[in-house]
């Protein structure tokens, strides 16, 4: 039998794919024949290895050190060659997948970061009055961030009329209870040209929302449009999450 054809065998082997009774017969070999138990010992110490030599063959190229890697290789032979430079294929592309996932806000990262309520500018609070209109009182749940309760108000309040300021107030709290597809929805029923005051802000948080949802695109045409407007409001935060997000 050639050393290819030990190499093979022994491969086989160690991957578990011999019958009982073919590898009864390799054990039996490796007892009565010295230089094959030590050729196996040899390919076992490999494969138990790979992972770690792949590492350590990343450190070495990183440090410069190639033209020893490429020493070691051309002392192997062709099935451990071919064995390392799979591992190799395999091992760089994952690190660079690692390095990106782990470097790379996720976009519901990007929205957190982002998110904060907009202030209360529908009515003044005076909490030590006794006689709070339901507005007020909606409005200090929403200032308290309790968003549940305060898109149940809104929402009696959308019962009769879909007041546009309202709306907005609503979709910014479903942002806060994290319902962006929600959000998005309710942002879709304001009339931007209805003299409506927080237009500013309306394309902030729906490109929030956006971002949440993973729509990029849309995010991207939002934030595009606050730059180009030349509007106040969140001006440099757009550009810093539009640049977060990557230009196209």
């Amino acid at each position: 039998m050639s050393k290819e054809e030990d190499y093979k065998i022994i491969e086989t082997y160690l991957l578990g794919q011999l019958s009982d009774a073919e590898a009864k017969a390799f054990e039996v070999r490796c007892e009565s024949d010295a230089a094959f138990k030590k050729m196996f010992l040899s390919e076992q110490e490999f494969f138990n290895a790979l992972e770690v030599e792949g590492n350590l063959e990343m450190k070495a190229v990183l440090q410069g050190l190639e033209s020893q890697h490429q020493a070691k290789i051309i002392q192997m032979n062709p099935r451990r060659k071919m064995l390392r430079l799979i591992a190799g294929f395999l091992f760089f592309p994952l690190c660079f997948f690692l390095f990106k996932t782990m470097s790379s806000p996720s976009n519901h990262d990007l929205f957190s970061d982002n998110y904060s309520i907009y202030p209360n500018e529908l009515v003044h609070i005076d909490r030590g009055s006794e006689n709070s209109s339901d507005l007020k009182k909606t409005m200090i749940e929403y200032s308290s961030g309790n968003f549940e309760e305060a898109i149940k108000n809104f929402d009696l309040m959308l019962g009769t009329e879909q007041k546009q300021d309202i709306l907005f107030y609503k979709a910014v709290s479903l942002l806060g209870e994290g319902k962006s597809k929600e959000a998005l929805n309710t942002f879709d029923k304001i009339d931007l040209n209805n003299d409506f005051k927080f237009t500013e802000a309306y394309r902030w948080y729906k490109a929030l929302a956006l971002v949440n949802e993973n729509n990029i695109s849309g995010a991207k045409e939002e934030l595009n449009q606050i730059i180009s407007s030349g509007q106040k409001f969140r001006r440099e935060s757009a550009e810093k999450l539009l640049s977060e997000l990557g230009q196209e």
